[in-house]
């Protein structure tokens, strides 16, 4: 419900609108009752005052605000409760849905380990309930993205662990509004607030694909009430840590050079990246490579591409051509277990850039990650990606940068520069192209044993030009006078002659 609550682009307003109380205005459990679960996990006097009531509400817990003291100052603090008897529920319903999983595979001949699924979203839903759990990985990623570029646009509040349980968590306060109800009061008025939503929304998606593709732990739970706008610094914080999903190293691999692959619009190259993901059932890996299979894949991601959402997309049209395909070669494609969180969290990213801007295209928005990616990452196969993504196909006798991707390139580092200082709406155009130029310089004088992927493609050019060069000087030379003296003294008889004629004209 919380996802769908911002998927304008599936549900009408109404049902958005009702869904939305799902975030943060879920009914409250009895605040006598939250007030004894706060005693009995931190103490009756752990807090120098509380809020006599609920400010947020939602399906597992409920939130008071309040304050510490710290060094003989108050500190203002998000307290937030669990619902009594709210495992019991969780237990039952996962339960309910695992006792269906098998007959509704066996019904719709499903290639998805439906049972699969639902104990993997079980798993992370029982995660949830333990508090503590959930401020370590607001710790953990607050200490992952102090080593990132975005460090000074993201972050998460801290959570005070020694007034923190299974039951209770306390964090400090963040004074701001919802990332989709950025307020502006300025004379531009709402054009203003949508272009500041729309940075914001940069700064989550890049912030989102390095969770996903370089710490390896997923918030998985970016509704709105959970992405707040600070309102002295105009940071991302990011709030409720409980739902998380982990990424494996290799698998974070795959997906930077699918996704890479997506941007520069390789759909050819697809299949076989959606082997890897684990979306193609074993014994169809020859089937999915197929010419048909590719133009069909094809023709999805083109539509899926070009922004809008599913408002955008013929999607009986879609169905017809993935079922005609499903009948040529037969059910192709499942749904691994792992992705169902990835999906729900990017699906939530995807409804907020839709409510700001009709055309929002998620893929177009992965590029500042990837560019930047790309050119920074020294793994063998990210140097790779970047290789393709610069030269095109492998196909290729002689290797040409194709010009409009190296633009795409630049065009997407710029955009993540920009994201860098998320609490900037208006930056000058001379001021953000000084900066991109300033990373590519960062990007290519870095020091290191072993040279960067843009190192080593700017040393081939370089060497291309140069080489180039010196075969037209040294041609040129041999024929002069002084050329032909030189060559009569080293080789009076011209045994050489043919041989240089061959390597250098």
């Amino acid at each position: 419900g919380q996802a769908l609550s911002i998927r304008s682009d599936l549900l009408s307003e109404a049902y958005c609108d009702a869904l939305t109380t799902l975030q943060d205005a879920c009914p409250p459990f009895d605040d006598a009752e939250a007030r004894k679960v706060i005693a009995d996990e931190v103490g009756a006097d752990a807090f120098a005052d509380l809020s006599s009531s609920v400010i947020a509400s939602a399906s597992l817990g409920q939130v008071y605000v309040g304050h510490v003291l710290r060094d003989d100052e108050k500190v203002k603090v998000a307290v937030k409760v669990q619902r009594p008897g709210v495992a019991e529920t969780i237990a039952l319903d996962l339960h309910l849905l695992r006792i269906g999983a098998g007959p509704l595979k066996a019904l719709f001949q499903a290639n998805t380990d439906l049972v699969g699924l639902v104990d993997t979203w079980g798993v992370r839903f029982v995660d949830e309930l333990d508090y503590v759990r959930e401020a370590g990985h607001a710790v953990d990623f607050s200490r992952a993205i102090a080593e990132t570029p975005l460090c000074g646009a993201v972050f998460a509040p801290e959570p005070l662990e020694h007034l923190t349980s299974r039951k209770v968590l306390t964090t400090t306060w963040v004074e701001g509004q919802r990332l989709d109800y950025v307020a502006d009061a300025t004379a531009e008025g709402e054009l203003r607030r949508k272009r500041r939503v729309s940075q914001l929304c940069g700064v989550a998606m890049n912030s989102y694909l390095t969770m996903m593709l370089e710490t390896g732990i997923l918030h998985a739970d970016p509704h709105p009430g959970n992405l707040i706008v600070e309102e002295s610094t105009g940071r991302l914080a990011i709030l409720d840590w409980g739902l998380v999903t982990e990424m494996d190293p290799d698998l974070r691999l795959s997906y930077i050079e699918h996704i890479a692959h997506l941007v520069a619009k390789d759909y050819g190259k697809v299949p076989n990246d959606l082997v890897k993901l684990g979306f193609v059932p074993e014994g169809y890996e020859e089937a999915i490579e197929s010419s048909d299979a590719v133009a069909v894949l094809t023709d999805v991601y083109t539509q899926f591409a070009g922004g809008g959402g599913a408002a955008k997309i013929d999607v009986p049209a879609v169905l017809t051509e993935m079922r005609a395909l499903a009948d040529r070669q037969g059910n192709l494609f499942r749904l691994p277990p792992y992705f169902a969180y990835i999906a729900r969290a990017f699906s939530v990213l995807e409804g907020i850039g839709l409510k700001n801007d009709p055309d929002y295209a998620i893929v177009g928005e992965c590029l500042p990650y990837v560019s930047q990616r790309l050119l920074s990452d020294p793994s063998p196969r990210v140097a790779k990606a970047l290789e393709t993504f610069v030269y095109g196909g492998e196909d290729q006798l002689v290797k040409k940068v194709d010009a409009d991707r190296l633009t795409y390139l630049a065009d997407g580092l710029q955009s993540y520069s920009k994201s860098e200082t998320g609490n900037q709406v208006d930056v000058d155009v001379l001021d953000d192209a000084v900066g991109v130029a300033r990373k590519v310089a960062d990007l290519l004088l870095v020091d290191g044993d072993e040279p960067t992927p843009l190192q080593t493609i700017v040393e081939a050019e370089l060497a291309k030009v140069l080489g180039a060069s010196l075969r037209q000087s040294f041609a040129q030379a041999r024929d002069s006078r002084a050329g032909t003296l030189a060559r009569t003294l080293v080789d009076p008889f011209g045994v050489l002659d043919p041989l240089l004629k061959g390597r250098l004209v």
